[in-house]
């Protein structure tokens, strides 16, 4: 409901088994003291924190849906983009730093993840803040960077090339660890502990990519023309690091079977899904790779891009079995 206070005053709210509030945490409270055989939760709901307090200050709601999960076509703020970045994944579900933003928040196991960016303003909506950051330790020698840490550990140490920035310990549920760091080129790495248990990230200097690698989410398909699956690939140095400042454009062949489409989750990219052909976005793309309807041995995939070294993957195939 987009207007809780008019629908629990109409009566609409109580013939239903559970009531569903839209951006109105600032009522929970009051509606509750008002209707408390209603069973509430949030059906959708912002991003900052205050949104997720309203839900662990008080007992009687049930939980919260984010608008959004996975960035979606539409609603865009204005072209080239076509498409809104609300989401903690983005269009080919790769994860945002605020994926691990919710994760911390939510989850029983350590969490630990680094991101980074130059300052931004104070002022800057919570969405566009994690949207700054990424997941990189490429930037200017000298310059200052902001580094943010998402963990639910009780305590992290920061080292920059090994010297340590400190430990330091939330004092906010939720919220990110800060260091501001001059950068220096190197290895940029945390370390959290949690009942016990400790847990590592690091951010690596890159260079140039030389080469393109895949991973390929199944090792088979079935011949029935609608099984599908996904192939992400991703260039890396000469040290065979994840480049993910990249954007170099991939050609994608494929034999066997048929490309469905490419999506690096760039919303300002505006390559027609049916190409073959289209730019990595921070470091990365996803092919999805339809099944074929009839009896092939294998497919066989190749990503080229000038001056890097292609990679094939081959996907086994099998027939669907009648009963």
């Amino acid at each position: 409901m987009a207007f809780p206070e008019l629908s629990n005053l109409t009566g609409l709210a109580s013939v239903l088994d559970v009531v569903g509030y839209n951006y109105k945490e600032q009522h929970y409270e009051a509606d509750h003291a008002k209707y408390p055989s209603h069973i509430v939760l949030g059906t959708e709901n912002g991003h900052h924190i205050e949104a997720w307090r309203a839900v662990t200050n008080n007992d009687f709601i049930a939980g919260q849906f984010l608008w959004t999960g996975i960035d979606y076509l539409g609603e865009t703020q204005g072209w080239p983009s076509h498409g809104s970045a609300a989401g903690v994944m983005d269009l080919a579900g790769f994860e945002k730093p605020a994926y691990y933003y919710r994760q911390a928040l939510w989850s029983n196991r350590p969490v630990l993840q680094l991101a980074a960016a130059y300052p931004i303003p104070d002022d800057m909506p919570v969405r566009a803040w994690f949207n700054a950051y990424k997941f990189s330790w490429n930037f200017v020698n000298g310059e200052t960077v902001n580094i943010a840490c998402h963990t639910n550990c009780q305590e992290v140490e920061l080292f920059l090339n090994e010297v340590s920035f400190g430990k330091r310990v939330p004092d906010n549920p939720g919220m990110p660890l800060m260091w501001p760091v001059k950068y220096s080129p190197g290895v940029l790495r945390a370390v959290g502990y949690l009942d016990g248990q400790t847990v590592e990230c690091k951010l690596l200097t890159t260079g140039v990519p030389v080469a393109i690698t895949a991973t390929l989410l199944d090792e088979k398909l079935l011949c029935d023309g609608q099984d599908m699956t996904h192939v992400i690939f991703q260039v890396v140095d000469v040290f065979g690091r994840p480049v993910v400042d990249a954007y170099d454009l991939l050609n994608i062949k494929v034999e066997g079977a048929e490309l469905l489409g490419l999506e690096n989750g760039d919303l300002a990219d505006t390559t027609p899904y049916s190409s073959n052909s289209r730019r990595l976005h921070k470091g990365r793309l996803l092919a999805y790779i339809g099944a074929p309807a009839v009896e092939t041995d294998e497919i066989c995939i190749r990503a080229e891009g000038f001056g890097l070294k292609a990679v094939d993957v081959v996907i086994k195939t099998e027939l669907v079995r009648t009963q």
